[in-house]
Order: C-alpha cells, then structure tokens, then sequence
C-alpha cells in the first residue's frame, strides 16, 4: 500500500478532493434535514451549505497534511494516512452507491 505515496503530487491532491467532496455529498442531505426540521428560519438559509463545505474542507486538510504533504516535502506511509485512504475510499464508494440508488428509484 506503500506505493500511493510515490503517485504524483497532482494526483494525491486530486484524491484528497475526491474525498472531500464524496464527505460534502454525504452530509449534506443530513445536515439539510435536521436544519430544516429543527432551525429553519429564511435569515440562515446558508447555513446548512457552509456546514456541509466545512466537513468537506476538513477532511481535505487533513489529507492534505498526511497525504499531499507541503512543497518538497515527500509524505510517509504511516498510520494515520492508511486509516485517511480506507475511510476515504469508503466514504466515496457509499456516496457512488446512494448515488446510482437514488437514480435508478426515479
């Protein structure tokens, strides 16, 4: 599994993206869900977007530290970033399943 940190460093900040994004599309439903059942008011109507974009800001900093690494600086394979790709790859292949779930009920 070591090999992922000898991919490029486009491709790694691409990854990190990906991740960040399949969280930011997970969430979001929940976080729409529970605001517009419990704090629904017409002055915040953003706040459910900046919530679910700051879950996904998140787990694309922290990919970026333990996987992208700062300039000139080659990432090691440690725990963290293995426990970073597993729950990453998880969380992308259940966003794609709900995904294509949700499109084919239509």
């Amino acid at each position: 599994m070591g090999w992922v940190v000898e991919l490029p460093r486009f491709a790694r900040i691409v990854i990190c993206g990906i991740f960040g994004l399949a969280i930011t599309m997970l969430v979001s439903p929940l976080v729409d869900g529970i605001y517009l059942g419990q704090f629904y008011s017409p002055d915040t109507v953003m706040i459910p977007a900046l919530i679910s974009t700051a879950a996904g800001v998140i787990v694309y900093v922290i990919g970026w530290r333990v996987f992208v690494g700062f300039a000139g600086e080659r990432p090691q394979f440690t725990r963290a970033l293995f426990v970073y790709l597993v729950l990453g790859v998880f969380v992308t292949v259940f966003t794609v399943t709900l995904f294509i779930f949700s499109m084919s009920r239509r």
